[in-house]
């Protein structure tokens, strides 16, 4: 039956001979569209599948051909065409839905590449550059993609599942964005500079603007080309105009400006130094580091002076720089020292794994050696694998003989008993197996206290085996007298024949037994013995015949079978035969073999000869196939554990499937070795696994701590909302955690939190404005209450002079004056000093209060022209008899805020208020005062139809 199984055997793999000419004339002009449909599932010709898909009248016949030339050129199906040909077939297509359809579906790596180097559709590139398995795909599409939305959807997508792809994706994004942004920073740019150059030279520190003239042109340089006429028109003339100022302060200033030139020389030429110093620090040879050191030192020296100040500092970062190169030099040195004691150790394990036995003084020595190097420094890994190697390899040895050592007590046990039963044939091979395993444990190094009390107890015994070896002759002679007699006794026995040939057969065996174990017999027993077992072999003649009978029915069985076994050896297709059946056929027959009974003496040696070498034949074939099936899974095992190590986790894993479902046993190996390579197997598919875990669990860490830096960011802004009291140190603060948010805006995040955390930040960083912008009015306002009050003394100073109040004395209005709270702006407070001052002449010189008068007269002149600009500016009423010099103002002053793109009514405001303040002294009136006052409060507390545009 087994047999059967195995010759009616067919292959589930079914070769299609087709003729493809008939199929495609069937396809291109059966009459019935069926016809050609079945055709079409059946061709494998592109041309004539693509030329149906195109002209066939049936849309059902069109749409098959079409889904059948597509899947074809994929190599979707197992009968698609070669490569080349379909690479071929690729470079002629024009059908953009098609193309994207081979990027994305085909199987192999070359045909989504040759299809993508065409394909145009930003949305399919962005889609090949997540998914295509092959990393060089993905980077191939990632550069081919341009449009910013597709962009922004690969970024979402890859993750960090493709750091290339990410990166490529960003990088373009990146450059989108500052393409786009570019003219609005540029214009920003160009304005600030001007603002620099406009301020240079405003205070005559001519030294240092032209320092800061050198960098501004540096910025300038770099925006140039890109600046409108106008800004650079006004850049130039600003250029131009410090330039100016700066060559008159040179020509006067050459010997201070050359030695300050100088200073800069060589401070430049030191910081260049320590900048080399710092570069050099991944320098790898001493000699190198030796030599940059000398030349540096040489190169200070000769460099001068950089001035008494900039000095001390450069001379500090000089000395820490060549604190760290010798530092470094220290560090390579010792690294060099270390890797020389590892070579020497590698080379000493393996000396010790290559001789075969292990000393244990050697291992200790080794170990020694290892704990002195580190078992941190990275070139150590080779010598502690070694030396674990032989730990191993000793403690095998070790516990090797250990098992055998317990075994000791019942071999001892069992030699006792041969002893006692006067067994030598059986007492000589177990006591020399027992020596033989007291040697071994000894070269093994196990404690001599473990092995002394086998030793007593041979030494015991040992006497023993001697009087058994001189007794083993005697006792032979005796028992071949009683197999004589035994013999005799059958003569005459009435038991049935069957038992009386078996118990015949019994006896010779035994007398051959003694002859193989002991002296020869005497030659007066071996008479006595054979002519007994002759007569007794007569009366059991007809049992024998019977016997002989049954013994060839079992030769042509066996021969029979032997026949079987050679037809299928010579028939089987072993490319195609199902292995699972042969090892159990294998097996069977075996069985069926042993079933059979014995045969004649003369035909067993040759039949059993014939069957074991034609089972030897097919155990051959089994055996390839099984070390084949073996090798199979060691190399699966090798791919597997390899994909442990692979970078790209995501592209192992897929790998990892596939080895698996390669997995499979055709012709099994002992249960002990299939379950070995399936555990090692599963071993490393399990630790690749667990690096996905691992991999899930740290980037769900990740997002969890970058999540955590964010809040933080918020957190910290919402307290500085809460709690600043001083605006500039706000603002600070505020730079900083805009710089903090910004750095951490490439950190992935967790996708539902995103939205909230934009949102809270939003919201902290408008909280921050409002309270910086509330602090700044708050500062503004103080500032302007401190100058009213100053401007209010200086008025009702200026009015007691002009009165002739006697009461006033210098000292006291010095002491009045020093009182009041000072200006922040040192110019603002100069400018009020120098009216106090022309108030202290006034109180001493009557013609000065005759100036002062006057000045007085002046001031409420001017108050009254800036109070009408004020009430322009705050959106209020004038006096109808001003309404005429108003409507001129309002002209005048929109003309000027069109020419220099003033937008902030209320800073204007801040200006006319200072000026208001400025026109101190000037002489009282309640009319002016209460407009002024209305006007103030208009502009300190502003209500909706009040407040400036």
């Amino acid at each position: 039956m087994f047999l059967k199984r195995l010759f009616g055997h067919t292959s589930a793999t079914e070769t299609i001979d087709d003729d493809q000419g008939h199929l495609a004339e069937t396809a291109r002009n059966a009459e019935r569209p069926t016809d050609r449909r079945d055709a079409c599932r059946r061709l494998v010709a592109l041309d004539t599948l693509q030329q149906i898909a195109e002209r066939d009248t049936d849309a059902g016949v069109r749409e098959l051909a079409s889904a059948r030339f597509r899947r074809l050129l994929c190599g979707l199906d197992p009968l698609a065409p070669p490569l080349e040909e379909r690479l071929a077939q690729i470079a002629g297509v024009e059908d953009m839905p098609l193309l994207n359809h081979v990027a994305t579906d085909a199987v192999e790596p070359a045909l989504r590449r040759a299809a993508l180097a065409r394909v145009q559709s930003q949305s399919v590139l962005a889609t090949c550059a997540v998914h295509d398995g092959l990393a060089s795909n993905r980077v191939f599409a990632a550069e081919r993609v341009e449009d910013k939305s597709a962009l922004e959807r690969l970024i979402k997508q890859i993750g960090k599942r493709d750091k290339n792809v990410y990166r490529i994706a960003r990088l373009k994004l990146k450059h989108i964005a500052e393409q786009e942004e570019r003219p609005r920073q540029v214009r920003a740019q160009s304005a600030s500079l001007c603002e620099k150059l406009e301020r240079l030279g405003r205070f005559e520190q001519w030294i240092q603007d032209r320092a800061v003239l050198s960098l501004i042109d540096q910025q300038w340089t770099e925006i140039e080309a890109e600046v409108e006429p106008s800004d650079r028109a006004r850049f130039v003339q600003l250029r131009t105009t410090f330039l100016a100022g700066y060559d008159a302060y040179a020509r006067e200033n050459a010997a201070q400006l050359a030695e300050q030139r100088a200073h800069e020389a060589a401070g430049e030429e030191k910081r260049r130094l320590i900048a080399h110093l710092e570069a050099a620090t991944s320098l790898s040879a001493t000699v190198d580091i030796d030599q940059l050191l000398a030349e540096t030192e040489a190169a200070w020296r000769a460099a001068g002076t950089a001035g008494e100040s900039a000095d001390a500092r450069l001379q500090q970062a000089y000395a820490a720089g060549v604190a760290a190169l010798g530092e470094r030099r220290r560090t390579i040195a010792a690294e060099a020292r270390r890797g020389e004691a590892c070579e020497r150790l590698q080379a000493d394990a393996q000396k010790t794994l290559d001789a075969g036995t292990i000393d244990r003084a050697a291992l200790k020595e080794l170990k020694r050696r290892l704990e002195r190097l580190g078992h941190d420094h990275a070139e150590a890994a080779g010598p502690r694998e070694a030396i674990e190697h032989i730990e191993t390899r000793l403690r095998k040895q070790q516990a090797q003989i250990t098992r055998k050592l317990a075994t000791l007590p019942e071999r001892l046990a069992e030699l006792d008993h041969h002893f006692v039963q006067g067994e030598l044939k059986k007492a000589e091979p177990l006591y020399q197996s027992i020596v033989a395993t007291l040697e071994h444990a000894r070269a093994a190094g196990l404690p001599a206290r473990d092995l002394a009390p086998t030793e007593n107890h041979l030494k015991r015994i040992a006497p023993q085996l001697l009087e058994l070896q001189r007794w083993r002759r005697w006792s032979a002679d005796q028992h071949r007298e009683d197999l004589c007699a035994e013999v005799e006794t059958l003569i005459d026995d009435e038991r049935p024949l069957e038992s009386i040939a078996g118990r015949l057969q019994a006896v010779q065996d035994a007398w051959r037994d003694l002859d193989r174990g002991g002296a020869p017999a005497r030659d007066a027993l071996w008479q006595r013995f054979h002519a007994a077992a002759e007569r007794v072999h007569e009366r059991c003649r007809p049992f024998l015949d019977e016997l002989a009978a049954r013994r060839e029915a079992n030769r042509e069985a066996r021969e029979s079978l032997c026949r079987k076994l050679e037809e299928f050896l010579d028939k089987v297709d072993w490319e195609r035969v199902d292995w699972k059946k042969a090892a159990r056929a294998e097996r069977e027959m075996r069985q069926a073999w042993a079933a059979i009974g014995p045969v004649d003496g003369r035909h067993h040696r040759p039949l059993e000869g014939r069957f074991r070498k034609d089972l030897r034949r097919l155990d051959k074939i089994l055996a390839e196939e099984r070390a084949r099936n073996q090798q199979l899974k060691r190399d699966l095992i090798r791919q597997m554990q390899a994909l442990a190590e692979q970078p790209d986790l995501d592209r192992a894993i897929d790998a990892a499937k596939a080895l698996q479902q390669q997995w499979h046993t055709t012709v099994p190996a002992h249960q002990r070795d299939e379950n070995a390579l399936w555990r090692t197997f599963r071993g490393a598919s399990d630790t690749l696994f667990a690096r996905r875990v691992a991999k899930h669990e740290a980037r769900q860490a990740e997002l969890t701590e970058n999540l955590a830096e964010r809040e933080r960011i918020c957190q910290q802004a919402l307290d500085l909302a809460n709690e600043a009291r001083d605006a500039e140190l706000l603002q600070h603060e505020l730079k900083r955690l805009q710089t903090l948010w910004r750095d951490t805006e490439a950190l992935p995040l967790p996708r539902s939190a995103v939205s909230t955390l934009n949102r809270r930040w939003n919201e902290a960083h408008a909280a921050v404005l409002a309270r910086h912008e509330m602090l700044h009015d708050t500062r503004h306002w103080e500032a302007l209450t401190q100058l009213a009050d100053q401007s209010r003394f200086l008025d009702q100073t200026a009015h007691q002079i002009v009165d002739g109040a006697a009461s006033l004395t210098p000292e006291s209005l010095r002491q009045a004056w020093s009182a009041l709270p000072r200006q922040d702006d040192t110019v603002l407070q100069q400018r009020l000093d120098g009216i106090f001052s022309l108030l202290l002449t006034a109180l001493e010189d009557a013609a000065q209060r005759e100036a002062l008068a006057q000045r007085m007269h002046d001031g409420q002149t001017r108050r009254e022209t800036l109070c009408l600009h004020l009430e322009i500016t705050a959106r209020l009423e004038s006096p109808p008899e001003l309404r005429t010099r108003r409507l001129e103002l309002q002209v005048a002053r929109l003309k000027e805020r069109m020419g220099e793109g003033e937008d902030d009514p209320l800073a204007g405001a801040t200006r006319l208020l200072q000026d208001w303040y400025l026109c101190a002294p000037a002489t009282a009136s309640s009319a002016l005062a209460e407009r002024f006052a209305r006007v103030y409060r208009a502009l300190r507390h502003p209500r909706p139809e009040t407040a400036p545009a």
